[in-house]
């Protein structure tokens, strides 16, 4: 995207080279426009509108060419983000326009249809079934009081009955919408005496960092991201008062299934994680002796 600045200097020079303006205005062709015209003369003020428009335009071609890319990447069937964005697009309660895989917006403000589309959450993946048959699997989640949550029964089958209607002939699908996986870890933290109390609790400001650290690092994952020790531990490393630390037994939990350990990677099965509750994390603070 060309600047204001660059399209007002070609239309500079072309207005200067060109030898009927050359003749008429009796310009010197070895000069350029500054030096031949006052930025307040009517000729600098007609190349000053004409560079506005020019660059008006560029943008216009440019944000519809934006826009006509990502409805064409969007809407592209037997890909995965399709089917991840039609989650999102899914309303509960509302019927489809006959024939189509679309809502009829009449009578609908941008708050109705924004509490309607209760699928705040999305991912699609492409698995194996128990008899290998491949299927897209579809995670989905909402959004409450400032957490993700699991959707209702009576909600995943309305999604999956919307699918039926909009999928691709022959694809096999299965929606989930389920509790979060749940983080149980112990970590050792050396902390700087003058920031922590022996308790992990700020001096100045009466919270927990370390703490609301990991919690804040489980909440900020990408929505079916993967979770890393490693980043979790830059984030524990960035907290205020922490001079070094460890993790140990760092384990999760889905389902019926028992804790097991995360390894270096890993991604939820539900889509989102969290602390099973504050006893689940275990933090051994010990005070750091600095060497003089």
């Amino acid at each position: 995207m060309r600047s204001l600045q660059e399209i007002r200097d070609i239309i500079r020079a072309t207005f200067v080279a060109n030898p009927t303006i050359q003749s008429s205005y009796n310009l010197d062709p070895t000069k350029t426009f500054a030096q031949q015209f006052s930025n307040v003369s009517l000729e600098s003020a007609i190349i000053d509108v004409m560079t506005f428009v020019s660059w008006t335009m560029e943008n216009i071609f440019q944000t519809h060419k934006e826009e006509v890319d990502g409805i064409l990447r969007n809407k592209k069937p037997h890909t995965l983000r399709w089917y991840r964005n039609k989650a999102l697009r899914f309303r509960l309660g509302q019927p489809l326009i006959i024939d189509t895989d679309g809502y009829d917006d009449t009578g609908l403000t941008q708050q109705d249809i924004e509490s309607l589309e209760v699928v705040k959450y999305a991912s699609a993946i492409e698995v194996a079934d128990g008899t290998g048959v491949p299927l897209v699997r579809i995670k989905v989640a909402g959004h409450s009081a400032g957490n993700l949550v699991a959707l209702g029964q009576p909600t995943q089958d309305a999604i999956k009955s919307y699918f039926d209607h909009i999928k691709d002939a022959g694809v096999k699908l299965l929606v989930s919408s389920g509790q979060p996986d749940y983080y149980r870890a112990s970590l050792e933290i050396y902390y700087d005496p003058l920031v922590l109390d022996s308790t992990g609790i700020s001096i100045g400001y009466g919270n927990e960092p370390v703490r609301e650290a990991v919690t804040s690092y489980l909440l900020n994952l990408p929505f079916n991201g993967e979770f890393s020790t490693t980043a979790l531990g830059d984030a524990i490393q960035h907290t205020v008062g922490v001079v070094l630390f460890g993790i140990s037994n760092s384990e999760i939990k889905y389902g019926s299934l028992p804790w097991m350990p995360t390894g270096t990677r890993y991604v939820p099965d539900a889509g989102y994680m969290k602390v099973y509750s504050n006893s689940h994390l275990t933090i051994n603070y010990i005070p750091y002796t600095f060497n003089e």
